[in-house]
């Protein structure tokens, strides 16, 4: 109605009170026009419905879409049907899965295996040696200062002053000066000086000028570097682990004026022209590795150089502290340039295996057994349990339970229920 007609119909009004009822009128007005005009739209929409619902109930083909393109050339990805069946909804929960999820074939191929491997350098124990003395007596003088000291073979190392050893050679200069026809003696004399660890060229020197040695040398026997032997290399050494290397600046517990006794290992010498690389594999990879595998090994001081190299040795046993296979490589370090303790990276070529690979997402670990959702008819999926072998990549080897024309979940995280038991069936 417009609002001078309703005016009209209230002649009694006074000028200002026909001004307000002009104004206000359209304004009160309006949220009846807005909802008359919310419902046309309503019933136009209501219309189009029915349109498209007409449409597709004359042509079969409406509403159809095109199953999904392969995303990986290696994978073939089936699309999973649409319909489920009463039945299908009553199996239990703990061995059948509804989902509508991307399925995956099982392929033959071959493939190179390889896998990284980290580790350390460390001491060859074949090169590893003892220095023992053949006599007892008091050090005189030490001319080794420090641990891990480089030394040559034939380096003198100390000079002990023996009783036991003075003794034999005033002995042997007694028989020489009193009684030079006893050469039965003499022999015997010298035989005993040379077992003490006498040099034939010093006995010879000895009975020649009749002055003895108060002091004798201990030289070194071999070249590397020097270590003092302690409680604690010794118990390392007799597990069978390599002794931790101490600084280079520790000093040596030995003191000029200490006592040493005969057969006593005063010192080791490292030796390391020729080293090992250890290199820790993991769980996974340990039934891989095999004695004779190619390895490039990478340092991690010198990234730029490539090591290759073949496996020499394989622990029988797993680290205790790390759980790992530990594997030995032999490397040859003429010039030293390798230092001990060194970080790297290997990489072991295990060879080429042709057998059924499935991708690595599709596999679920139980602990025990490991499961896949085999697909089924109805969107179902039902857990099969197979047996697994190398992991290589984004794929894993299957030796048992599947074939190439099973159809398998490609995500099993995803059908996973956590409260629910999985009741799992074997081929």
């Amino acid at each position: 109605m417009h609002p001078e007609r309703l005016l009209h119909l209230k002649p009694e009004l006074t000028p200002i009170q026909r001004g307000y009822l002009v104004t206000l009128l359209p304004i009160l007005l309006l949220p009846s026009l807005l909802m008359a005009a919310l419902l046309m739209a309503a019933l136009l929409l209501v219309g189009c419905g029915e349109g498209e619902k007409n449409a597709t109930a004359t042509d079969p083909h409406a509403g159809h879409t095109m199953p999904p393109a392969p995303t990986d050339g290696h994978i073939q990805v089936d699309q999973p049907a649409t319909d489920v069946t009463l039945n299908t909804l009553l199996e239990p929960t703990q061995a059948t899965v509804i989902s509508q999820v991307r399925t995956v074939r099982p392929e033959r191929k071959d493939r190179i295996i390889s896998f990284l491997a980290p580790g350390q350098i460390t001491y060859d124990t074949r090169n590893l040696y003892g220095v023992s003395l053949l006599y007892g007596g008091r050090i005189e003088r030490l001319y080794a200062k420090y641990n891990f000291q480089p030394v040559r073979r034939g380096e003198l190392l100390m000079e002990i002053y023996s009783p036991e050893l003075l003794t034999s050679q005033q002995n042997l200069i007694f028989l020489i000066e009193n009684d030079p026809s006893a050469t039965d003696l003499i022999e015997a004399a010298k035989k005993n000086l040379q077992l003490l660890g006498l040099t034939a060229a010093q006995i010879q020197r000895l009975a020649h000028t009749r002055k003895p040695y108060y002091t004798l040398p201990v030289y070194s026997p071999y070249s590397g570097y020097l270590s003092e032997i302690n409680n604690t290399m010794q118990a390392q050494t007799a597990q069978g682990a390599m002794p931790t290397a101490e600084p280079t600046t520790s000093p040596l517990s030995l003191r000029e004026g200490t006592y040493v006794q005969k057969g006593q290992t005063v010192f080791r010498i490292y030796d390391n022209s020729r080293i090992w690389a250890i290199l820790n594999i993991y769980p996974a990879d340990a039934d891989k590795v095999r004695k004779g595998q190619t390895t490039e090994i990478t340092l991690e001081s010198r990234p730029e150089e490539k090591i290759v190299a073949t496996i020499d040795f394989i622990e029988p046993f797993y680290a205790p502290t790390t759980k790992s296979v530990r594997a030995r490589v032999y490397l040859p370090n003429p010039d030293r340039a390798i230092r001990i303790g060194s970080l790297l990276t290997a990489k072991v070529s295990a060879g080429k295996k042709n057998t059924l690979w499935i991708p690595r997402t599709a596999v679920y670990d139980l602990g025990q057994d490991k499961i896949v959702w085999l697909s089924g008819t109805s969107n179902s999926f039902t857990a099969r349990r197979i047996q697994t072998g190398v992991q290589y990549g984004d794929w894993t080897e299957v030796k048992q339970g599947l074939s190439q024309t099973d159809v398998l979940a490609a995500d099993a995280q995803f059908l996973i229920d956590s409260e629910s038991f999985i009741k799992s069936s074997q081929r």
